[in-house]
């Protein structure tokens, strides 16, 4: 018997109620909605990129978006690593809507984050020669120096893209599952208040 477990299951099972309430309320559902795409995002860069936010806004003048602040450092040379953080990071947002919210209730502010995943991953495949079964650029160079690719290439691509994004999704849904509490704590807080800076963040790692 874990008295430990238990207690954590109870903290988690209390937020989750929170959390529905709010959904439930007039004007709050957006909010709610918002609040655990941020968390989202926030939690795969502590635990998926080793990254601490700087921010986190869940309200704004329009009360549908929201930012994290997390960037990735980089030394001006994009390795495999840094960029499949950054699909990762990515899809935070959607992975926390997914897994607290069901896949019903996904909403269309996560269409941005997968336009970032997809361009990301598209040119690791086509530009860098990052996957695939060889070390190589598809296609081949016209004189102007711009590739030139047929259907088949594209599909190949398209597939290679595919692929990383779902190995993305997988290891941050994998995240977000073992960081649920500290998820809907998050999820809580700023549903509640419209930004949460480092401080408060790392409060919240620290307690959670």
């Amino acid at each position: 018997f874990d008295k430990n477990k238990v207690e954590v299951l109870k903290k988690s099972y209390s937020v989750r109620l929170k959390i529905e309430s709010l959904r439930q309320s007039e004007g709050s559902e957006l909010q709610a909605q918002v609040a655990i795409h941020e968390a989202g995002h926030t939690v795969a860069a502590i635990y998926g990129a080793n990254i601490l936010p700087t921010e986190v806004v869940s309200r704004s003048a329009n009360m549908s978006e929201g930012h994290c602040a997390a960037e990735i450092p980089s030394t001006g040379i994009h390795t495999r690593e840094e960029l499949e953080k950054d699909i990762l990071l990515s899809l935070g947002g959607y992975a926390a809507e997914k897994l607290i919210f069901g896949e019903h209730r996904i909403a269309n502010g996560t269409s941005g984050d997968f336009e970032r995943a997809t361009s990301i991953a598209l040119q690791m495949a086509k530009s860098f020669g990052m996957v695939g079964k060889a070390p190589m650029l598809y296609g081949h160079k016209s004189a102007n120096t711009n590739y030139n690719w047929n259907s088949s290439q594209v599909n190949d691509m398209d597939d290679l893209a595919e692929k990383i994004i779902l190995e993305a999704e997988k290891k941050c849904i994998k995240i977000l599952e073992e960081n649920k509490l500290l998820l809907l704590k998050i999820g809580e807080y700023l549903s509640e208040n419209s930004r949460m800076g480092s401080n408060k963040i790392q409060e919240f790692i620290n307690k959670y």
